[in-house]
């Protein structure tokens, strides 16, 4: 994530060399660290908190926002769809609409 600089190779993602490059040039291109502690809104459902991932790509400008625009209805339905998919694959698609702060999130509290 451009933290540490390489002293030798390259650094390939989705076919391009993003060695040396920024972290805010990598996050652009799609690829995000997250660290093994996890810190969740708890007030917000699990599916807001996924939700929260998508900032950086939502593509929304002032104006659209302020009034709401087609484009801007379009981009959230995407988004919600998205992060449905990720709720799925995470296996939490039961628990999306739950509050994050009632919901296991210590891998000690989980039943597997």
């Amino acid at each position: 994530m451009g933290t540490y600089s390489p002293s030798a190779g390259k650094v390939i993602f989705s076919g391009k060399d993003i060695t040396g490059l920024k972290s805010y040039v990598i996050v652009r291109q799609g690829l995000a660290r997250s660290f093994q502690r996890t810190v969740l809104f708890s007030e917000m459902t699990a599916l807001q908190n996924i939700l929260l991932g998508f900032h950086l790509f939502s593509e929304t400008g002032f104006w659209n926002s302020l009034f709401n625009s087609r484009s801007i209805q379009e981009k959230k339905t995407q988004l919600l769809e998205k992060a449905a998919e990720i709720a799925d694959f995470m296996e939490l698609g039961q628990s999306k609409d739950q509050l994050a702060g009632n919901l296991p999130t210590d891998t000690s509290e989980c039943l597997v």
